[in-house]
C-alpha cells in the first residue's frame, strides 16, 4: 500500500529552484519555462529518481511519482530549509544522514548515543548521561579534544572558544529533525574546528496547524526526566506563507552512581559519593514566512544543569559542576531570481561553575572555578546559480569568542584569574560543477581564514603558600596573535546509477588554538598545565576515497580509505619541570605544537534490507594514529614520542544492528566494539591501572516499543543489557546496566 510523502524534495535541474511535497504528498510548480525540464525526486530512505515533463504554456500536468524504498522505510521528515540535507551520496565527500526515526529507534536518553554508531566517529562519554565533558571526534584524531570536530546546531557552531569543548546535554533529541555528519575538511563552508568533519544537528520546523509530543520515563538510578515540545503553522502549507512557532523543553534527574575505580580508591582517603544530575532545558522558536522564497526566524534556548563530581565532604551537595547557558539566533533566508541567501546571527553565554573540594593527607582544600564564556558570530551565505553546469556557494564568516575566569579559594586567599578573547574571520568560495547528466560532479574550493588572539592574561591576588607555585608563572598581558591561513579542497565523484558513485577528495583544514591553552594555567589529571601564548594553529591535509555500490536494490555497500597528515598538532608535552603542590610534586605540561601526526584509515559500512520488516546494519572503522615526527620541548628530559600512537583512539571498532518491526511489537538491537586504546602520551604502563592501553570492550544495547491507536507509544529501553564495565581518561568507570521505560503521547 502506497503512502505520501511529507517533504520529498522535487528540484528543477537546470536552475537549482525546488519545492517540498505537502502532508498529503502534493506539490506545485509553477513559472516553468516552456519546453523539456528535468526533475529530481528525493527523500531520505529512498532511491532518488529522475523525471522529464515537457511544459506547454496555459496547460496544467499531473505527474506522480512513486519512491522505492533504500535500506528502511523512512519516518517522516518535516520541512527543515529552502536547501535541505542532503543524502549520504549526493555530495563527493563522506557523510552520513541520520533520520529522527533513528533517533527514534535507537536505546539511550542522549543524542551522542545515536553517534556513537556511525563509522568514523569516536565518543568519549563513559559516564553516559553524568557525564560533563563528552568529546564526539572524528576520522582518528585525539579522542579527548572536542576542538578538532565542528559541531553545529541548526547551522549555529557550538564549540566554545575557551576550550572547544560542546556541551551536548543540552540538545533535546526528541527536537532533532535529522543530523548530517559530514566527515573530513573537504566542504569550503567550514573552517576552524572542522579538520576531522562536521556534525550538524537540525531541529523540527512545524509542518502542521498544530502537532506536539511528550514523554514521560523513569529507570535505573532513580532517574526521571519529562520532554516535550509544541508546534504550529496556523496556515495551510500549499501557501508557503504564514507565522510559525515552535516550543520544547525537557527535565531530568537522577540518584548517579559512584563512579571511582577501585584502583584509585586504594591510593587516596577521601569521600567518594554518587554522581548525580539535575537538568533542564527551555526553547523557542518562531518564524514568518513571506512568500517561498523569503522568510524571518528567531530562537532562543536556555539550559541549567547540576552535576555531582562524586565527591562529598563538608559542602551539603559536595563537589559539582553547573552550565547556565543562554542561546538565542536570529536568522534571514531570501532569495532573488536564481539566487539565494542565508544571513545568520547568533550568540551564546555559558557561565560554568565547579566547585572542587577535597582531603589530601589530612589538609582539605575548597575552591570554585567560575569563567563566563561568551561566543557569538554571525554568517552570509549565498547561492549563486551560472549556466547549466555551475553552482557558486561563497560568504563570509565572523566568529567571536571570550573567556572570564576566576578560581576563587575558601581555604585560603588566593584569587585566580585568567581572561582571553580570540576573534576569526573567513571568506570562502566553492563551485559545484555538473556534466554528462549531473553523473560527473567536481567541487573546488578555496577558504581564507584569518584568526587574532587579543587580551590574554593571567594572574593571581593574594598569592597563599597554597599555591605559590603558581606565581611564576602570571603574565598581566599575553602578546597579541595573528594568523592567515589559505585552505584549499577539491572533491570529485562520478555516478555510475542514482545510488553507486566512486569519489575522491583532497582537502587542508585549519584549526585555531583555544583560549584555554593560550592564558590559562592550572592542574589537570595527574599533573599541571601552564599556559603558552606562542601555541600556532593546526594544519590538517586529508586525502580521501570511497565508493557506494547498490546490489539488488537491497545491499548497500560503503567503503572509505582516508590519509591525513596533521603539522603543528597540538599536544599536552612535559616541560621538564615539577612543582610542590603542597601534598605533592607534580609534572608540569605546556601544550605544544609538535611536528607531525599521521593518520591512516578506513571505514566499511553495509546496510541490508532482505524483507519489509527486518533492516540490518553493521560497520567496521580502522584508525593508525601516530606521532610521525616530534621536536621535544626540552631534549634533556623529554621523552621521546616519535611512534607514538595518539591516545583515546580506538585502533578498531564494530557496531553491527537489527531493527524487527510489525504489528504487535518493533525491536531495535545494537552492538558495539570498542578495541583497545593507549592511556597516555607516552604509551607505557600507567601506574593506577598497571596496563598501557584501556581493554576493548563491546556493548549491546535494546529497544522495545509498541505504538497504540498511532498516537501513543510505550517502550522499554536497555543500554549495555549485559552490564559491561569499563572506564575512561579521567578514570571513570561506565555506569553499567541503565534500563528506563517510557511513554510518549503524540497529537
Amino acid at each position: 500500500m502506497h503512502r505520501p510523502l511529507a517533504g520529498a524534495h522535487i528540484i528543477i535541474r537546470d536552475s537549482g529552484k525546488g519545492v517540498y511535497s505537502n502532508s498529503d504528498g502534493s506539490y506545485f510548480l509553477t513559472n516553468l519555462p516552456e519546453g523539456k525540464v528535468k526533475l529530481t525526486i528525493s527523500f531520505v530512505g529512498y532511491y532518488q529518481e529522475s523525471r522529464t515533463v515537457f511544459v506547454k504554456t496555459g496547460h496544467q500536468q499531473i505527474l506522480n511519482v512513486f519512491m522505492v524504498p533504500k535500506i528502511e522505510e523512512a519516518a517522516e521528515v518535516e520541512i527543515s530549509d529552502h536547501r535541505p540535507g542532503r543524502g549520504s551520496q549526493e555530495v563527493p565527500v563522506r557523510m552520513e544522514v541520520i533520520t529522527s526515526g533513528n533517533i527514534f529507534n535507537t536505546p539511550g536518553q542522549n543524542i551522542t548515543s545515536v553517534l556513537d554508531y556511525i563509522p568514523g566517529v569516536n565518543l568519549s562519554t563513559t559516564m553516559g548521561i553524568f557525564s560533563n565533558n563528552t568529546v564526539v571526534s572524528m576520522r582518528g584524531l585525539s579522542g579527548t579534544d572536542q576542538g578538532r570536530t565542528l559541531v553545529l546546531l541548526d547551522d549555529v557552531p557550538l564549540n566554545k572558544a575557551d576550550q572547544g569543548s560542546v556541551n551536548w546535554n543540552l540538545i533535546n533529541r526528541d527536537n532533532v529533525d535529522r543530523i548530517e555528519v559530514t566527515k573530513g575538511p573537504g566542504n569550503a563552508k567550514y573552517g576552524s574546528s572542522a579538520m576531522g568533519g562536521v556534525i550538524n544537528i537540525i531541529t523540527k520546523r512545524p509542518t502542521r496547524i498544530i502537532s506536539g509530543t511528550a514523554t514521560l520515563d523513569y529507570g535505573t538510578f532513580n532517574t526521571a526526566g519529562f520532554r516535550y515540545q509544541i508546534a504550529g503553522k496556523p496556515t495551510h502549507l500549499e501557501e508557503q506563507k504564514g507565522f510559525s512557532y515552535a516550543l520544547n523543553g525537557f527535565y531530568r534527574r537522577s540518584d548517579g552512581y559512584n563512579a571511582e575505580i577501585p584502583e584509585y580508591l586504594e591510593k587516596y582517603d577521601t569521600f567518594y559519593v554518587n554522581n548525580y544530575l539535575r537538568e533542564a532545558n527551555l526553547g523557542l522558536k518562531a518564524g514568518y514566512q513571506f512568500d517561498p522564497l523569503n522568510q524571518v526566524e528567531v530562537s532562543a534556548n536556555f539550559f541549567n544543569d547540576k552535576r555531582g563530581r562524586g565527591v562529598e565532604i563538608y559542602e551539603v551537595d559536595g563537589a559539582y559542576e553547573r552550565h547556565k547557558t543562554w542561546q538565542a539566533s536570529v536568522r534571514y533566508r531570501g532569495g532573488a531570481g536564481k539566487v539565494r541567501w542565508n544571513l545568520l546571527a547568533y550568540t551564546q553565554n555559558e557561565h560554568f561553575e565547579r566547585l572542587n573540594e577535597a582531603m589530601k593527607e589530612a589538609e582539605y582544600s575548597l575552591y570554585l572555578v567560575k569563567s563566563n564564556r561568551i561566543d557569538q558570530g554571525a554568517q552570509l551565505h549565498v547561492l549563486i546559480p551560472a549556466g547549466k553546469h555551475h553552482l557558486f556557494t561563497t560568504g563570509f564568516d565572523y566568529q567571536g569568542g571570550s573567556v572570564d575566569g576566576n578560581d576563587i579559594y575558601y581555604t585560603s586567599t588566593d584569587l585566580i584569574n585568567n581572561k582571553g578573547k580570540m576573534n576569526t574571520f573567513a571568506l570562502f568560495l566553492q563551485d559545484e560543477m555538473k556534466f554528462f547528466d549531473e553523473r560527473l560532479q567536481i567541487n573546488p574550493g578555496i577558504r581564507l581564514n584569518i584568526a587574532l588572539f587579543h587580551d590574554g592574561s593571567f594572574n593571581i591576588d593574594n598569592p597563599s603558600y597554597a599555591i605559590q607555585y603558581l606565581v611564576d608563572y602570571q603574565d598581566s598581558l599575553f602578546p597579541h596573535k595573528e594568523w592567515l591561513q589559505v585552505d584549499p579542497k577539491l572533491s570529485i565523484q562520478y555516478r555510475f546509477s542514482p545510488q553507486s558513485r566512486v569519489y575522491v577528495t583532497v582537502a587542508q583544514g585549519f584549526r585555531a588554538p583555544n583560549l584555554d591553552d593560550l592564558c590559562r594555567s592550572g592542574k589537570i589529571t595527574n599533573g599541571f598545565k601552564v599556559a603558552n601564548p606562542g601555541l600556532k594553529p593546526e594544519i590538517l591535509d586529508n586525502f580521501e576515497t570511497g565508493f557506494d555500490l547498490v546490489l539488488f536494490k537491497k545491499l548497500h555497500l560503503a567503503p572509505s580509505i582516508y590519509y591525513s597528515i596533521g603539522r603543528d598538532f597540538m599536544y599536552n608535552v612535559s616541560t621538564g619541570d615539577s612543582v610542590n603542590m603542597g601534598y605533592k610534586r607534580a609534572p608540569v605540561f605546556m601544550k605544544q605544537n609538535i611536528s607531525k601526526v599521521e593518520i591512516l584509515g578506513c571505514e566499511v559500512e553495509i546496510d541490508i534490507n532482505p524483507f519489509d520488516w527486518l533492516s540490518l546494519t553493521a560497520n567496521y572503522t580502522y584508525n593508525h594514529s601516530v606521532i610521525s615526527h616530534f621536536v621535544p620541548y626540552d631534549s634533556t628530559v623529554d621523552k621521546d614520542l616519535n611512534g607514538k600512537f595518539l591516545t583515546d583512539v580506538p585502533t578498531h571498532k564494530a557496531t553491527a544492528g537489527a531493527t524487527f518491526t510489525n504489528k504487535i511489537l518493533n525491536v531495535n538491537v545494537l552492538w558495539k566494539y570498542i578495541g583497545s586504546r593507549w592511556i597516555n602520551d607516552e604509551n607505557e604502563v600507567d601506574p593506577y591501572l598497571l596496563v598501557a592501553k584501556y581493554p576493548a570492550y563491546s556493548t549491546f544495547g535494546l529497544r522495545i516499543w509498541h505504538t497504540f491507536f498511532k498516537h501513543l507509544t510505550a517502550a522499554v529501553n536497555i543500554d549495555n543489557v549485559f552490564d559491561e564495565i569499563y572506564i575512561d581518561d579521567r578514570l571513570q568507570r561506565s555506569p553499567g546496566r541503565m534500563i528506563t521505560g517510557e511513554i510518549t503521547i503524540k497529537f
